[in-house]
C-alpha cells in the first residue's frame, strides 16, 4: 500500500505540473470542466479500487484498469489548478486560484489521513476561505459576468468534491478501524473454537503475572481424540472441539480458557475462592468435560487429562509455569487420566528436562549450534584428507553444557535434526569448497526414509558448489533393520548420485555379517569398543584382525575409530586399515573462521 501512494502522489504532480501548464498557456474552459468531471469520477472510483487492491482472488487486469483510471483521473485533478490562473492576472482570480491549488494538494491528506478529526481540523478552514474567495470574486465589478460564473461554478464543483472526499474518508476511516479490530481479534482468537488462542493464553499469564496476584494454571489434554478424529474425520473432530470450548467458556470452574492446539487447551483460575478449594474446582472442571456430547453421529465420550500448576517464586517466569503444568497433564495421562497438579518433588526432573528441550529449540533457531570438524587421517599418505561432521552445542544461557549424545537425540526427538544438519551443513560446506577434501556426515534412519531429505541435501551442495562425491553419508546398523527394502533404494540411488556410503559403529548393534552384503556400501567404520578389545586381549587382535582382513577381501575400505595412543595407531596401520579416527588424530574443532580452518587444511 505504501509503495501504491508514493506512485500515486509522483504520477499525480508529473501530470499535474504539465497539464496545469498546458491549460495556462491555452486559456480553453472546456478542459476546466472535463477537470471537474473527473474529481467524480476519481472519488467513484477510489473505493473500488482500494477493495480490488485487497482482493487477491480478483482478475489482475481489472485490477489494473481500475488502478490506471484512478490514476488519470487523480492526474486531471491536479492539473485544474492552472484553471483560475488561466485568463487573467487579476489578484483576485490568482488568489482563488492558490486556494483551488491547496485544495488539491490536500487530496492525498484527506483520502488517507489517520484521524476523523484531523480530516475535519484540515477540510473545514478550507472550505470556509473558499467561501470567502468566491465572495470576493462576485463582488469585484471588474469581472465580467461569464467569468464570475465560471469561477462560482468552479467553487461550488470543488465544494462538492471536498464535502463527498471528507464523507468517504470517515467511511474509509471505520472500515479500516473494523479491519483492525477483526485483525486484532484474530491474532488472539482461535478461528475454529472462538476461544482465546496459545498467544492470548500467555499475554494473559503475563499480564497477571505483572500484578503479583495468585493464580493458577490448567492444561488439559483430550484422551481418545485422535483415534475419534481418525475414524470419523475432521468434521467430527471439529464438532467435538467446538462442544468442548463451549463448556469450557460456560465452566464456573475457571477464569479463562484458550485452544493451545490440537486437542490441547489451557484455563486459567484467578479467583480467590476457586484457588482456595483448587482441587474441587479442577474436579468439578475435569467432571464436566467428561460428560457425552451429543455429536452428529451419536454421543461421544472423551476424557481428559488435567495438569495444574500454582505460581509460585520457583515457577515466577511464564514458559517455567507453562512447562510445570505440561508435566503435570502428562502425568495426569500417564495414571490413566484425571487430574493432576504439578509437585516439585515429583516432576522436577522432567521440568528440567523441558526446560532444556525448550533451551535447544530456541538454540537451534538462534544458530547457537556450531559445526565441529574432526580430522580423519589416511594411513598410507599420513594425510588428512576428510573430515566429520559434528555438532556442538554453545551454550549462552548458563544452562549445563549437554554432549551431542544427549541433544542428537533430543533433536531427532523434537523434529529439529534436519534443522541441525543444514546449518551445520552451511558452516562447513564452504570449508571443503574447491578442495579435494571429504566431509562424512551421519544420517538417521529417520532422515533416510524422508521423501524430501536428498532433494534438501543435494539443493545445499549446489548452493555451496560441492560435488556429491565429496561427502560419505554415514548410517548405521538400526537403518538396515528398519524398512530394510525402503532404506535400500534409497541408498542405491543416493550411491548412485555420487555420495560414498558409509557402515558406522560397525560392532555395536546387530552386527550382521549379512549387512556388508546387502548394502551399497564403500566403506565401513569400525567402533572404538573394538580397539579397546584388542589392546586388551589377544581375542580381541585376532577378531579385528579378521574383520578388517575380511572388509579388504570385499574391497571395502575399513576405518577404525578410537585411535588415542601411537601404540595403537601403529597396530591397527600393521593390520592393513586404510583410514584412523581419534584424538591422537585430532579433537573436533567447532569452525571459528575461514582463515583459521584454512590453516589447519594446509597442515
Amino acid at each position: 500500500m505504501a509503495r501504491r501512494l508514493e506512485g500515486d502522489l509522483y504520477t499525480r504532480v508529473g501530470a499535474s505540473v504539465l497539464t496545469a501548464g498546458m491549460i495556462t498557456w491555452s486559456g480553453m474552459v472546456t478542459v476546466a470542466l472535463i477537470w471537474m468531471a473527473c474529481i467524480f469520477v476519481n472519488e467513484i472510483i477510489e473505493p473500488s479500487v482500494v477493495r480490488q487492491l485487497l482482493r487477491n482472488n480478483e482478475a489482475s487486469k481489472k485490477r489494473l484498469a481500475l488502478y490506471t483510471l484512478h490514476i488519470t483521473s487523480g492526474s486531471a485533478i491536479w492539473a485544474g489548478a492552472g484553471v483560475a490562473l488561466w485568463v487573467t492576472g487579476d489578484p483576485a482570480i490568482m488568489t482563488l486560484g492558490a486556494v483551488l491549488l491547496l485544495g488539491t494538494l490536500m487530496h492525498v491528506t484527506l483520502i488517507y489521513a489517520v484521524s476523523k478529526i484531523l480530516v475535519v481540523s484540515v477540510s473545514s478552514p478550507l472550505i470556509i476561505a473558499m467561501g470567502i474567495m468566491a465572495l470576493l470574486v462576485v463582488a469585484d465589478d471588474g469581472i465580467a459576468t461569464r467569468d464570475k460564473t465560471i469561477v462560482i461554478f468552479s467553487v461550488l464543483i470543488l465544494l462538492a468534491y471536498l464535502v463527498m472526499l471528507l464523507l468517504t474518508n470517515m467511511e474509509t476511516q471505520d472500515e479500516m478501524a473494523k479491519l483492525s479490530e477483526d485483525n486484532a481479534r484474530l491474532a488472539r482468537e482461535d478461528t475454529l473454537t472462538k476461544l482465546a488462542n496459545r498467544r492470548h493464553f500467555v499475554e494473559k499469564i503475563k499480564i497477571t503475572q505483572a500484578r503479583d496476584e495468585a493464580f493458577a494454571i490448567a492444561f488439559i489434554d483430550l484422551d481418545r481424540f485422535k483415534p475419534l478424529n481418525d475414524e470419523h474425520g475432521h468434521a467430527i473432530g471439529d464438532e467435538v472441539l467446538k462442544a468442548i470450548a463451549n463448556r469450557l467458556k460456560a465452566s464456573q470452574a475457571i477464569d479463562f480458557a484458550a485452544r493451545l492446539g490440537g486437542d490441547e487447551f489451557g484455563a486459567l483460575i484467578t479467583a480467590p475462592a476457586k484457588l482456595d478449594n483448587l482441587g474441587e474446582a479442577l474436579n468439578e472442571l475435569s467432571e464436566g468435560l467428561v460428560i457425552p456430547i451429543a455429536a452428529s453421529i451419536g454421543p461421544v465420550s472423551l476424557g481428559a487429562s488435567i495438569g495444574c500448576a500454582c505460581a509460585d517464586e520457583s515457577l515466577s517466569d511464564h514458559s517455567k509455569l507453562m512447562h510445570a503444568a505440561d508435566i503435570a497433564m502428562i502425568r495426569a495421562k500417564s495414571e490413566g487420566g484425571g487430574v493432576a497438579t504439578f509437585d516439585a518433588s515429583i516432576d522436577a526432573g522432567m521440568l528440567e528436562f523441558a526446560e532444556v528441550e525448550s533451551a535447544f529449540r530456541a538454540a537451534v533457531i538462534s544458530g547457537q549450534i556450531k559445526a565441529a570438524l574432526q580430522p580423519i587421517k589416511c594411513v598410507r599418505s599420513q594425510a588428512i584428507k576428510k573430515y566429520e561432521l559434528l555438532a556442538r552445542w554453545e551454550r549462552n544461557d548458563g544452562g549445563r553444557a549437554l554432549t551431542p549424545d544427549e541433544f542428537i537425540p533430543m533433536a531427532e526427538r523434537l523434529g529439529l535434526l534436519n534443522q541441525v544438519l543444514w546449518s551445520t551443513l552451511d558452516q562447513a560446506l564452504p570449508e571443503i569448497r574447491g578442495t579435494e577434501l571429504t566431509l562424512a556426515i551421519n544420517i538417521s534412519p529417520s532422515q533416510l526414509l524422508s521423501a524430501q531429505f536428498f532433494a534438501k541435501l543435494n539443493s545445499i551442495l549446489r548452493t555451496h558448489i560441492v560435488p556429491a562425491s565429496q561427502i560419505e553419508l554415514e548410517i548405521t546398523e538400526q537403518i538396515a533393520v528398519r524398512n530394510d527394502k525402503e532404506n535400500l533404494a534409497h541408498l542405491e540411488r543416493a550411491s548412485e548420485s555420487g555420495f560414498s556410503i558409509v557402515l558406522d559403529d560397525f560392532g555395536t548393534g546387530y552386527s550382521s555379517i549379512s549387512l556388508l552384503d546387502q548394502l551399497p556400501l564403500d566403506k565401513v567404520k569400525l567402533d572404538h569398543s573394538f580397539i579397546r578389545s584388542a589392546m586388551e586381549t589377544d581375542h580381541g587382535r585376532k577378531l579385528l584382525s579378521a574383520i578388517v582382513g575380511l572388509l579388504k577381501r570385499m574391497d571395502l575400505r575399513c576405518c577404525i575409530e578410537g585411535i588415542e595412543t601411537a601404540e595403537t595407531e601403529a597396530f591397527v596401520t600393521s593390520l592393513g586399515c586404510e583410514e584412523v579416527q581419534g584424538y591422537l588424530i585430532g579433537r573436533p574443532e567447532i569452525i571459528r573462521s575461514k582463515c583459521e580452518w584454512s590453516t589447519l587444511i594446509a597442515v
